[in-house]
């Protein structure tokens, strides 16, 4: 959720912060109700843990593009810190209150910035393959942090969660899409940049054409990483995707049915040889917040649109025409019921149809040997037929060839 806090007006934040501190949603010690409810996550399915490890052989083979991968939404904001400082990138009037207030004011920020309440290990462990991420850069303090509205978790320190997840999970391939940067510039987007290249070396997937890139031909290069740096320097390595690949249209409303109309137009557009990103998200006005001062964007929002988006789920399939990456708010909601949706789906194509692709595309599963070939006839790539021996052992085969053969 993306909040404009540029339109909130001094006397508008004096109103809503009166009214707070009348009433249970948001005690006068700072503290909030949300916090006591807060990790009550139920338990994390474990066939998600290792759900792409456990995909039928066939969807091994099929681009990532037309697999359907769960995402987080502000994936590190359950780290964020309701005594922190106000983030440099709210408005001027939120400061000034935060001065006079304290806690009341970073109180409603805070309730209304966490979009997750599980940590980054347990949102990977639940299946959540594609994290959306915020950077800023703090002056007095080394190194960077998560942000949006407060500060949060030293990036550093949760990326390496990522590392630790990966490594005991070869078969399972992350997306991190850094999409907001605040306070950095090219100096400290070199700085960031090595950072990232350092913690993930040699797992890291280098830009290449979208239509040949799958778990099998990952897996063999020991890939299990794509970065999205949603910046220009983005182009000083190889290692980092364009903006271009990862489409994600924000649709920015608080109505369920607006946001699934728009999901459904913005896919009917989406262009075969890119990924793309669906933000099943509603985003708050500060008009709403401040008619809802008991309520949090968890109760007032993740809980309210959970059925709407879980019926839309159901109601695609993956393709890469269609449904790919999917980011919500709180992915434990419901005991994690989007996540499975969207897993599950994957399988539900093949029970009912042999063609996961375009038309250009043409799945072959063999009729005598265990063998399975996949074939773009309207591009240069090829992958020839692979023993799947070999993809168990990790046996270097021609597929080596879909890849660009980079490693940092």
């Amino acid at each position: 959720v993306s909040i404009d806090w540029a339109a909130c007006t001094k006397s508008r934040m004096m109103s809503f912060i009166h009214n707070c501190l009348n009433n249970s949603g948001c005690r006068r010690d700072g503290t909030s109700q949300f916090s006591e409810s807060f990790n009550e996550n139920g338990v994390t399915p474990p066939e998600l843990e290792m759900w792409m490890t456990n995909l039928p052989d066939r969807l091994k083979f099929a681009p990532l593009s037309g697999l359907a991968i769960p995402g987080s939404h502000n994936a590190f904001s359950y780290s964020l810190d309701p005594n922190s400082d106000i983030s440099p990138e709210v408005p001027d009037s939120v400061k000034q209150l935060s001065k006079v207030f304290g806690k009341i004011t970073k109180a409603q920020v805070y309730k209304w910035s966490v979009t997750q309440s599980l940590t980054c290990r347990e949102q990977l462990n639940a299946g959540i393959r594609y994290l959306n991420i915020r950077v800023a850069n703090k002056s007095q303090d080394k190194g960077y942090f998560y942000i949006h509205g407060l500060f949060g978790a030293d990036i550093k320190t949760t990326l390496e969660e990522v590392v630790t997840f990966l490594h005991y999970h070869p078969g399972e391939v992350v997306f991190l899409d850094f999409e907001h940067f605040f306070f950095m510039n090219e100096s400290h987007h070199e700085e960031f940049q090595q950072l990232l290249l350092s913690l993930f070396k040699g797992k890291i997937c280098p830009r290449s054409q979208v239509e040949g890139l799958n778990l099998f031909s990952m897996r063999n290069k020991g890939y299990q990483v794509i970065i999205i740096y949603r910046n220009q320097t983005a182009a000083n390595s190889p290692l980092l995707w364009f903006t271009t690949s990862f489409p994600n249209p924000w649709p920015n409303s608080i109505d369920p049915d607006c946001v699934v109309n728009f999901l459904n137009k913005k896919i009917s557009q989406r262009v075969p040889s890119s990924f793309y990103v669906a933000q099943a998200i509603l985003t708050p006005s500060v008009g709403f917040i401040m008619k809802h001062p008991q309520s949090s964007l968890e109760s007032a929002c993740a809980q309210v649109a959970g059925d709407a988006f879980s019926k839309w789920v159901k109601s695609q399939r993956p393709n890469v025409s269609g449904m790919n990456i999917v980011m919500y708010d709180f992915v434990h909601f419901d005991n994690h019921q989007i996540t499975k949706l969207i897993v599950e789906s994957n399988r539900k194509v093949i029970a009912a149809d042999s063609t996961l692709v375009d038309p250009g595309y043409e799945f072959a599963m063999p009729t005598v040997t265990p063998m399975l070939s996949f074939v773009d006839v309207q591009s240069a790539y090829a992958t020839p037929v692979i023993n799947h021996k070999d993809f168990e052992q990790g046996v270097t085969t021609e597929v080596d060839t879909l890849m660009e053969d980079v490693k940092v």
